[in-house]
C-alpha cells in the first residue's frame, strides 16, 4: 500500500500541496490580490477541494506563517544550543536569524497582515507566542554575555530585545544584497549594539 493512500498522510500532503501554492501566490503577488480560485486554478483543482482542507484564506496565511516561523525557530534554536561564549552564540543566532529573514522577505508583510488586518485572536496569540520564544532566546544569551563580563545584568532587557527584532524583521524593507553589509558582518554590529546596551 502506497503511503498516500493512508487518509491521514493524504490529508497532510494536500494540505502541504495547497500551502505550497499559496505560498508562492501570496509572496510573489499579494496576499490581498491572491484568491482562492487563483489557488485553485495553478493546483489544477477546484475551490472545493481547498475548502475540504481549509475554511478560509486567512487559515491559509496563517497556516503558512506559522508553519515558517517554526523553521525560524529550528534554525536559530540550533546556533543557540551549540557551546560557546554568549556573545559568539548572539553572534551565530543574529546571523541565522537575518539570513532566514533576507530569505523569505515577505514573512514580514504577511505578519504584519494577519497581526492588524482584523485575523482572529487565535492566530494573533500563536504568532504572538513564537514571537516570544525568539524574544526569551536573545534575553538568555544577553544575559549569559553580560554574567560572563562581570556587569550587572538589567533587570528589563526588552528594549534591547526589540531594537535587535525590530532590525531583523524589517530587513526585507531596506535590505540590498547588492549594497548592504552580509548577513555576518551585520550580526557582528548588532551584537555589538546589543551587548553594548544590555
Amino acid at each position: 500500500m502506497r503511503a498516500l493512500a493512508v487518509p491521514g498522510i493524504r490529508a497532510d500532503y494536500e494540505r502541504q500541496r495547497i500551502i505550497g501554492f499559496a505560498a508562492k501566490a501570496f509572496f510573489h503577488g499579494s496576499y490581498e490580490a491572491t484568491t482562492l480560485d487563483d489557488i485553485a486554478r495553478e493546483m489544477g483543482v477546484t475551490k472545493g477541494h481547498i475548502y475540504y482542507y481549509f475554511s478560509s484564506k486567512p487559515e491559509i496565511l496563517f497556516t503558512v506563517c506559522a508553519q515558517t516561523i517554526d523553521e525560524l525557530l529550528q534554525v536559530m534554536q540550533t546556533e543557540f544550543s551549540r557551546r560557546g561564549k554568549a556573545e559568539a552564540k548572539i553572534a551565530r543566532v543574529l546571523e541565522a536569524h537575518i539570513e532566514f529573514i533576507a530569505d523569505h522577505p515577505l514573512l514580514s508583510r504577511a505578519m504584519w497582515t494577519i497581526r492588524y488586518g482584523g485575523f482572529p485572536v487565535k492566530y494573533r496569540r500563536r504568532l504572538q507566542e513564537q514571537g516570544r520564544q525568539i524574544r526569551q532566546m536573545y534575553i538568555d544569551l544577553l544575559g549569559q554575555a553580560a554574567h560572563e563580563q562581570g556587569k550587572p545584568t538589567r533587570a528589563d532587557l526588552s528594549q534591547t530585545v526589540h531594537m535587535i527584532m525590530g532590525s531583523v524583521m524589517w530587513l526585507p524593507f531596506w535590505y540590498l544584497p547588492e549594497r548592504a553589509s552580509r548577513p555576518k558582518a551585520m550580526a557582528r554590529t548588532l551584537t555589538q549594539m546589543a551587548i553594548s546596551g544590555s
